[in-house]
């Protein structure tokens, strides 16, 4: 069965299990709509400003200046019995092509039905985000990776059906078949995984615990607690192998999965003080990322291919952001000016032997309760003189950009 088959028939089987019910109470409808023109700032003139190693002779088409837009809208029925979610967006981005074109995505998709009082079936595209960070969740075995430069972005919810058991006192469960609608044209029984997430909640604590089966399982874990008025938490997981291929030496440079066993680990730690300034930290270990001789070999291999031949796309997939090396450190500062009606919000991210510095400050305006304006900057440095770094590995290392968002 295909792919696109299967989200049909989920489609599908959800509007009948919707327009079946007979107590449900009123649609309710809203979203936002966005538009953001960026400006890109490259570190030289000339007609090869934005090449990189990931981006030779600008395959990537950036310009130096670019816009984007966007609707979302959230398609929502909540009842005891049963609820209805459908949340789409229409994206339209100008910046990074000669061409532009809408594109419709469907980000949520699910029916809800009360089985019990206990019980609640859920089918259709659905969220599963798990875990306490804010930049980064190791214990999130089923979501894509979070963007830590924007963790507060809408994530695409995965193709499943769950069934919730909570009985109402410190347990909750959730089990779930998961359909990967990712990668080829077919669905073979290698795609469909289980997974299952369990929830104990304690008087100043939290705790959660996942597990993923299927191919390449993985285990979860991580708890939150409220020590001396600050949110303290940690993540870790652990997973049967790698998802990311590391390039080998030349002169093949060949890609191989890695041997072994995978562990990564979050710790964080939330405070709001008094003047209710808002500050966030947190150290990850990222298991996947590579060390100083796999970001060599990565340089190397892509220097080659670049001038010898094509580059094959799984090369680039590599280079991720966030994600690139093994060790990160987040500091993100947040502060409402309520005479202002506006807020203040700055991240830093770095990666120590990476040797980059990311730093996002942003100023948001909300003039009224409909509209927000943002005006914010995005700088990506290195701190040594290597090649081999994320910064240095980056198209584009600084950029402006004004964002403006109608919510309705």
């Amino acid at each position: 069965m295909s792919r696109d088959r299967v989200f049909t028939v989920l489609f599908t089987a959800a509007l009948f299990l919707l327009t079946a019910s007979i107590r449900l109470p009123a649609l309710s409808l809203y979203g936002d709509a966005e538009t953001q023109f960026d400006f890109y700032i490259p570190g030289e003139s000339g007609d090869d400003r934005y090449d990189s190693l990931i981006n030779p002779e600008n395959i990537m088409g950036l310009n130096d200046m670019g816009y984007s837009m966007d609707m979302t809208f959230k398609l929502e029925n909540f009842s005891d019995e049963s609820s209805f979610i459908f949340w789409g967006s229409l994206e339209k981005d100008s910046g990074q092509s000669e061409s532009s074109s809408y594109n419709l995505n469907v980000m949520r998709l699910r029916y809800d039905w009360a089985v019990s009082d206990a019980f609640r079936l859920r089918i259709g595209r659905q969220g599963f985000l798990t875990g306490y960070g804010y930049g980064w969740n190791p214990m999130d075995l089923i979501n894509p990776l979070k963007n830590p430069s924007d963790p507060e972005q809408e994530m695409k919810g995965v193709d499943a059906l769950s069934l919730v058991i909570d009985r109402g006192g410190m347990i909750q469960t959730e089990g779930c078949l998961v359909v990967d609608t990712a990668g080829s044209e077919r669905i073979e029984y290698g795609d469909i995984r289980g997974s299952a997430i369990m929830t104990l909640l304690l008087p100043l604590a939290e705790m959660k615990l996942s597990v993923l089966i299927g191919n390449n399982y993985a285990l979860g874990a991580g708890f939150l607690a409220d020590i001396a008025g600050a949110g303290v938490y940690g993540e870790a997981s652990l997973r049967e192998k790698s998802r990311v291929s590391l390039p080998g030496e030349g002169p093949d440079y060949l890609l191989s999965e890695e041997d072994g066993s995978i562990f990564s680990f979050l710790a964080g730690c939330e405070y709001v003080f008094p003047s209710e300034l808002t500050v966030t930290a947190e150290y990850f270990y990222n298991g996947e990322g590579l060390d100083k001789k796999d970001r060599e070999n990565y340089s190397n291999a892509l220097a080659f291919f670049n001038a010898e031949t094509e580059t094959e796309a799984e090369y680039y997939k590599i280079y991720r952001p966030g994600y690139f090396a093994e060790h990160y450190l987040l500091l993100n500062l947040f502060y409402p000016l309520y005479f202002l009606n506006s807020e203040l919000s700055c991240s830093i991210i770095e990666s120590p032997d990476s040797a980059s510095l990311a730093i996002r400050p942003e100023w948001r305006i909300i003039p009224t309760g409909n509209l927000e304006m943002a005006l914010g900057w995005s700088g990506l440095f290195s701190l040594d003189d290597s090649l081999n770094g994320e910064a240095r590995l980056a198209p584009v290392n600084q950029s402006a950009y004004l964002k403006a968002v109608y919510h309705f």
